[in-house]
């Protein structure tokens, strides 16, 4: 089975206020928003495929690790039977010290990136089982 990873990645505004990094998709990989997404290497831990892609699809040094989001869903992918856990990480720095770095685009993968509002990234991602990974992400910050 396939295993992937979806990581929501939250930081601040120098207002403090929370924002949502999403990336846009190239047509030919479906043309929509959607958190950083990954597959796993083999024998690579959850945890571990979801830190390795975040670098990857974002460039950004995160200091920890990413949280788990207790969310796990099963799907029919390109590749076959699939299997994704959602995770969360921040980006560090928060009132004056804060700032939304423009993440680094893979023009292969990506078209675009945003940092949205929570509301506006709940409207972009197309798929429930991402909104309910969000929705997740949101609660464990709120906590």
């Amino acid at each position: 089975m396939f295993r992937k990873a979806q990581v929501w990645i939250m930081g601040r505004t120098p207002r403090a206020e929370l924002r949502v990094l999403l990336f846009k998709l190239t047509e030919e990989r479906g043309g929509h928003w959607q958190p950083v997404t990954g597959g796993l290497d083999d024998g690579e831990s959850f945890p571990d495929g979801a830190l390795r892609e975040a670098r990857e699809e974002t460039g950004f040094r995160f200091r920890g690790k990413p949280r788990s989001l207790d969310h796990e869903f099963r799907f029919e992918g390109r590749w076959g039977p699939a299997v994704e856990r959602a995770f969360l990480l921040q980006v560090p720095g928060r009132g004056a010290k804060a700032g939304l770095l423009a993440p680094r685009l893979d023009p292969r993968e990506h078209v675009a990136a945003a940092w949205a509002l929570p509301e506006e990234a709940l409207q972009l991602v197309p798929f429930e089982a991402q909104r309910q990974g969000l929705r997740r992400a949101l609660a464990r910050l709120r906590a």
